[in-house]
């Protein structure tokens, strides 16, 4: 079968089709084998942190005395880990730091976190009280979208 004809009947792209079998083609492709060296790439992808008992000791120690994380990379670590990655292990909890305060980007970089289509002012039309429902006060009106008048 074409490559073509294999996605058509997975339902795949065909150009996923052809990575999949250009990553794992051994002559013959098979699917254990394909699944077998897949999880053997994704065990040695995860487990590339220089992050060790030492260096988290070393880290702490300097940022105790006041060292930004720069200072920590450029000078006692320098060429083995960037301050990028300091910042990154402290936000993510690996290093404790209970003096944030020499932390000189302080987090203003990193991106915030999802808010469009979180509903976050007023009441919910679910949760609103039998009194608004009535809409006999000013202020519980709607607007009809399809007439065009509030009801």
């Amino acid at each position: 079968m074409s490559i073509r004809e294999i996605a058509k009947i997975m339902g795949r792209h065909h150009s996923t089709i052809a990575r999949e079998i250009k990553r794992n083609n051994d002559n013959f492709y098979y699917a254990a084998t394909a699944h077998q060296n897949a999880s053997d790439r994704k065990a040695k992808a995860s487990s590339r942190t220089k992050l060790s008992a030492e260096l988290i000791a070393i880290i702490e120690d300097k940022l105790f005395s006041t060292w930004s994380p720069e200072q920590i990379a450029c000078t006692v670590l320098y060429k083995k880990v960037s301050f990028k990655s300091i910042y990154r292990w402290i936000y993510e909890g690996k290093i404790n730091s209970n003096n944030l305060g020499v932390l000189r980007h302080k987090d203003k970089k990193r991106k915030g976190v999802e808010k469009r289509g979180i509903f976050s002012n007023g009441v919910s039309v679910s949760e609103r009280s039998e009194h608004a429902n009535n809409r006999t006060e000013f202020g519980h009106w709607e607007l009809d979208s399809t007439a065009g008048t509030f009801k």
